[in-house]
């Protein structure tokens, strides 16, 4: 499983829910995430934000891409967030993975303009 941060914009329908009838949304993301083969990390994981772009976010492990761009696609279509995205996440030690990687292939490309030069 990998690790992804998903962030979401709600709708004004979502505020109009959730003013009228106040309610702890833990247990209905829990359920969401599940029927998607997601897993949220923890109840810490699932946040609300004042960020100017997003207002949820939460961490969930998830098999790949695909199930990550089903659920953005099913969550659009619900009308109750305006913008939702998936991000991978990596750990300390995946990063340094990915670094030491990088680190190899430095001097391995040749621009275009290099090859004019030749």
């Amino acid at each position: 499983m990998k690790k992804f941060i998903s962030f979401a914009k709600f709708s004004e329908t979502y505020y109009e829910g959730m003013v009228s009838n106040p309610h702890d949304r833990k247990e209905a993301i829990y359920k969401l995430f599940d029927a998607a083969k997601m897993k949220v990390v923890n109840d810490d994981s699932i946040l609300y934000t004042e960020h100017p772009d997003f207002d949820f976010v939460c961490i969930v492990w998830a098999e790949n891409e695909e199930i990550c761009k089903a659920m953005q696609a099913m969550m659009l279509a619900t009308g109750k967030v305006k913008k939702v995205s998936f991000t991978r996440a990596w750990s300390s030690q995946e990063w340094q993975d990915i670094s030491i990687k990088a680190s190899g292939l430095v001097g391995t490309y040749v621009a275009p303009e290099d090859n004019l030069k030749g």
